[in-house]
């Protein structure tokens, strides 16, 4: 309990977890020296890809709302749905069937297509 392992590519991981396996696909993820690894496979990125637009919606709504009474809240609230709605649009674009991984490190997210790393354990 409470012990974590590395690999020969130092990442670090528990021995005792199991990662969950869909559709051919890794849903994982990894913590390395440099930050964090997210793996999804196609359909987890469908998942958050459609939760993500819906949530921007429902913001944009809400600003609408709310903008009609106090314009610079409606303001900001658009921007930030304009802004998950690019993110959304951005991981759907990127996923093109075959999931997607995301390194975030301090000062970066990578997002990047194609297949999916191995789980390595």
């Amino acid at each position: 309990e409470g012990i974590l392992k590395s690999d020969d590519s130092l990442r670090v991981y528990d021995p005792n977890k199991k990662y969950l396996s869909t559709q051919d696909g890794i849903n994982d993820v990894g913590y390395f020296w440099w930050g964090i690894e997210l793996a999804m496979d196609h359909s987890l990125t469908n998942t958050v890809v459609y939760l993500m637009k819906q949530q921007a919606a429902a913001i944009a709504i809400q600003g609408a709302i709310i903008g009609a009474i106090y314009m610079p809240t409606g303001v900001v609230a658009g921007i930030v749905a304009v802004i998950i709605g690019m993110i959304a649009e951005t991981i759907s674009y990127v996923d093109d069937g075959y999931g997607v991984w995301m390194d975030f490190t301090d000062y970066y997210v990578f997002l990047e297509m194609g297949a999916q790393p191995d789980a390595g354990y």
